[in-house]
């Protein structure tokens, strides 16, 4: 354990610099050994606040808009659905959001305000 406490004392230096910073000399009077920083490798893995602060998040994906026209039997079939609309708001963003009750197909839309004559115009985005 401290090993571990003495790597935080110093920072929190990989591994492999703390292994050679010992066998350089760089650190005078340091009671830890390579054998110590190996044997705490060993037994607790390697350091979560190292691995925290160097490791990053891969990046994601690029997303494409995947817009599909519904097909042509879906008209056919379904003359008469019921559309029902709600809006919600996250972080400043305002968006309507739609479903339809007999084929249960969603759609969300961007919206610069909630007011109903402003929901109006949007009504002919809903696809």
């Amino acid at each position: 354990m401290e090993t571990r406490s003495a790597m935080h004392i110093l920072n929190a230096p990989s591994t492999k610099s703390l292994k050679y910073a010992i066998r350089s000399g760089l650190i005078k009077n340091y009671p830890i050994t390579e054998e110590a920083i190996n044997h705490a490798e060993a037994i607790f893995g390697p350091d979560a606040s190292t691995l925290k602060g160097k490791s990053t998040r891969p990046t994601p994906k690029k997303t494409y808009d995947n817009f599909f026209s519904p097909p042509e039997e879906l008209y056919q079939h379904n003359r008469s659905i019921t559309v029902c609309i709600d809006h919600m708001e996250t972080e400043n963003a305002k968006f309507l959001t739609c479903i339809d009750t007999t084929v249960r197909y969603r759609s969300c839309i961007p919206v610069q305000n909630l007011q109903f004559d402003g929901t109006l115009k949007y009504r002919s985005n809903l696809h």
